[in-house]
């Protein structure tokens, strides 16, 4: 395969996949690219499923998993995965779904969703 122009010979210092089905085959490929018998380049998955995660979240190939709860930490042992390779640090979100200056309760108004027309 011919690289895109502009791209470099360098490897990657690690992968992080955020997506389930991109556990396998880029752990085989970066094993491929080492030679055929290790991977030096890290892997990292971060699940972001809260806690109905399919199976193919959890690869033991993997060096670090990082799950956003309880249950998912118990199945992501269950499908293999060591405790050591677990890291439960909850769900990553981005800074606008943070609450800051919430309005006291009195202030609050319900909201309603409408659907149609």
């Amino acid at each position: 395969l011919a690289r895109p122009s502009g791209s470099t010979n360098e490897r990657a210092n690690m992968v992080i996949s955020v997506h389930p089905l991109c556990q396998d085959l880029p752990l085989k490929v970066l094993k491929d690219l080492d030679g055929g018998n290790t991977r030096t380049t890290p892997f990292i998955t971060v699940v972001t499923d809260l806690g109905g995660a399919h199976k193919t979240w959890f690869n033991p190939g993997v060096d670090k998993c990082f799950v956003p709860s309880d249950v998912l930490n118990k199945k992501a042992q269950s499908r293999g995965l060591e405790p050591s390779q677990i890291i439960q640090y909850g769900l990553p979100i981005r800074k606008g779904f943070w609450l800051t200056n919430e309005a006291p309760q009195s202030e609050k108004k319900p909201r309603i969703p409408f659907f149609g027309r």
